[in-house]
């Protein structure tokens, strides 16, 4: 996340973080937390304080991305609540603050430019997202490792490559692992363990 960015998430937080509350997983699933964005009819924004949070959609469960804190999610004005919910990866503290509620505080404390930067960062990531799609299928697993080597190291280190291949698009595990190993073999990519480690000939 540049800089600047990391400002306007940690302004907003530090902001609100009085106005809102911890918030408490909605779905529990063998180990692991789930928080939705509308629960009972409420809609939330989440603020993520600590920890990483892997951005899940609806069709699919696949990820969308990875946050990590300082982290304002769930701000884009819109009729229907994102079509997406979160996943804590290992621990996290995040706190939830209702929609209207955020928005009203948002405009009190003057922190539209701030959010407005946000939503930027939303809409950028989103189109981003939709350059990935490619009918090839080398291309496209190309594309998700470009996306992958974006993310902090310790995200990396965290899970394996076929993992996010898999969990991220609707490549089944042969073809993903096929191809890794096709690119593997080819040298434009290392892998470690199953994590990536180098790319001498990746251009990212």
């Amino acid at each position: 996340m540049p800089k600047r960015l990391m400002i306007n998430h940690g302004r907003v937080i530090a902001s609100l973080s009085n106005f809102a509350s911890p918030a408490s997983a909605d779905k529990l699933s063998r180990g692991k937390q789930f928080y939705y964005f509308c629960n009972h009819g409420e809609r939330k924004v989440f603020l993520i304080m600590e920890g990483d949070f892997i951005v899940r959609s609806e069709n699919g469960s696949k990820i969308i991305n990875i946050v990590s804190a300082p982290h304002v999610i769930g701000v884009l004005p819109s009729i229907d609540p994102p079509p997406i919910w979160l996943e804590k990866v290992d621990h996290g503290r995040i706190d939830a603050i209702e929609y209207n509620k955020f928005w009203r505080i948002v405009h009190q404390k003057e922190l539209r430019s701030d959010v407005m930067d946000i939503i930027s960062s939303y809409h950028s990531d989103l189109l981003s997202y939709l350059q990935i799609a490619s009918p090839d299928s080398e291309e496209y697993t190309l594309n998700l490792i470009r996306k992958w080597n974006s993310f902090p190291c310790h995200i990396k280190e965290r899970f394996s490559l076929l993992f996010f291949l898999t969990n991220s698009s609707f490549l089944s595990k042969s073809t993903a692992s096929r191809t890794l190993k096709k690119l593997k073999d080819e040298g434009v990519i290392k892998l470690d363990k199953g994590r990536l480690s180098t790319m001498p000939k990746f251009t990212v």
